[in-house]
């Protein structure tokens, strides 16, 4: 089941020019980071213009993003494939890969989570 998720989630993502192997070099390394990512999904999560536009257009509007998150479009930039990463999942119909997104799941699986902070607003 987990493969056949897995198989899927990688086609998902060719969509949008993303490969499964570079998601780790994309991935934010400092908590910090991966906060502000955690915040801008949500708030991304929470605006129904934002979500039309990236999953019926296709397309991830920088400008309108930075706008709903707060977050500079320089720091949006090198964050982008990350976070639609991350919405690709959690708007997807995947029942196992949201347990491997430690700041939305409870921590990966094998991992014990830094991050067991506030949740409220997210989805999960």
């Amino acid at each position: 089941a987990l493969a056949s998720e897995l198989e899927e989630y990688g086609r998902e993502l060719a969509v949008w020019g993303i490969k499964l192997e570079n998601l780790v070099k994309h991935s934010p390394k400092h908590k910090t980071l991966r906060d502000a990512c955690r915040r801008a999904i949500g708030e991304i999560l929470r605006d129904g213009d934002a979500v039309t536009l990236i999953f019926g257009k296709k397309r991830f509007p920088m400008k309108k993003i930075s706008e709903i998150t707060g977050l500079p479009l320089k720091k949006l930039e090198r964050l982008r494939i990350y976070i639609m990463a991350v919405l690709i999942i959690l708007k997807g119909d995947y029942e196992y890969l949201p347990e491997y997104i430690p700041a939305f799941g409870e921590s990966a699986p094998g991992q014990a989570s830094d991050d067991r902070g506030d949740r409220s607003g997210l989805p999960g």
